[in-house]
């Protein structure tokens, strides 16, 4: 499938130092585990909770490779939301998990559902599979994360845009670089009444076999042509969102299309599909301008759905569903 596309590509550069400094934390981390410690309270002026789902944090990801007895580099980070009830300034730490610790520091501007990043400084230990547990606002969730072994360059993403999902029961993830010949497109259906879309996809079509790509569109958006930056980034608001029906116009909300590695479609948008107990949740909406002044929006999202051959009319399970993607106001 084609989708229409503008390219975006960026690199998340932190100065690990500045952040030492803001935190107080030491310039060296000692490589002991400590997986029952929670860390220090949070800093600051303002005040915020986390939002947990059972033990764990419910939208917590870790986006990086981690990789024994290597030192961490400044694009693995932790990104999670917590409910703010008074707007300020912030800092946290977690404790040191075998060499590990996630820290931040920044400002809320507003009250509600916020986005909180915690990079990861150290250097891993040993292997294996490990808990950073966080403690914030009085409670307390975990967030699962892994060190793989010396020499195997790890996995996962260090890019801002990506999508991974399991889907009948086979993992599937593809991530936007410099090198690898995917963008994160983004494009719009419509004149004022408008579906807009955004896509981890292939930019030098055809896509080579094994290949596969995903597109999220969401529908409908009314006043277009006259919308301020501040209503397009509303209609992102982060919350649930259901799926649309064939027809945006009989049913509105999202869709998700998905090559597979032979070039076949996949998708929710069918009139024989059957949705439900599927979920689609809007987790952070990130305003991300490009270099020309236009308008863009870095938007994460989670879900698990049932995706339909378009021309068979097969169905797979879709679970643990992510993509970071990029949705333009053009």
């Amino acid at each position: 499938m084609n989708y229409p596309s503008s390219t975006r590509r960026s690199t998340i550069g932190i100065t690990l130092f500045l952040l030492f400094m803001v935190l107080g934390l030491p310039s060296c981390i000692k490589e002991n585990s400590f997986e029952n410690a929670t860390g220090a309270a949070p800093g600051g002026s303002s005040s915020f909770t986390l939002v947990p789902s059972g033990a764990n944090c419910s939208d917590a990801t870790i986006v990086g490779v981690l990789e024994e007895g290597l030192d961490v580099t400044a694009n693995v980070k932790m990104t999670l939301t917590v409910n703010v009830t008074k707007a300020g300034s912030w800092t946290y730490s977690t404790a040191s998990v075998n060499g590990i610790v996630f820290a931040g520091a920044g400002d809320f501007a507003n009250t509600g559902n916020q986005e909180l990043v915690l990079l990861a400084v150290g250097k891993p230990a040993k292997q294996g599979n490990y808990i950073a547990k966080l403690n914030i606002g009085g409670i307390v969730c975990n967030v699962p994360f892994s060190v793989a072994a010396p020499g195997s360059g790890g996995g996962g993403s260090n890019e801002e845009f990506y999508y991974k999902a399991t889907i009948g029961g086979v993992n599937y993830f593809e991530e936007v670089t410099l090198t690898n010949d995917y963008e994160a497109g983004s494009g719009n259906g419509g004149l004022d009444e408008v579906v807009v879309g955004a896509s981890i996809s292939y930019a030098n079509p055809p896509l080579p076999k094994g290949k596969t790509e995903m597109y999220i569109s969401k529908g409908i958006m009314r006043g277009f042509l006259s919308a301020t930056n501040d209503q397009f980034k509303a209609f992102f608001t982060p919350g649930d969102y259901p799926f649309a029906s064939e027809d945006f116009r009989a049913k509105e909300g999202v869709a998700i299309y998905w090559t597979d590695p032979n070039g076949e479609t996949w998708s929710t948008r069918d009139g024989r599909v059957d949705q439900s107990g599927s979920t689609f949740k809007i987790i952070s909406t990130v305003e991300s301008p490009d270099a020309l002044g236009r308008y863009y929006l870095t938007v994460k999202m989670q879900f698990n759905c049932k995706l339909y051959n378009e021309n068979t009319g097969a169905m797979k399970e879709l679970k643990n569903g992510e993509m970071s993607g990029s949705f333009g106001k053009f």
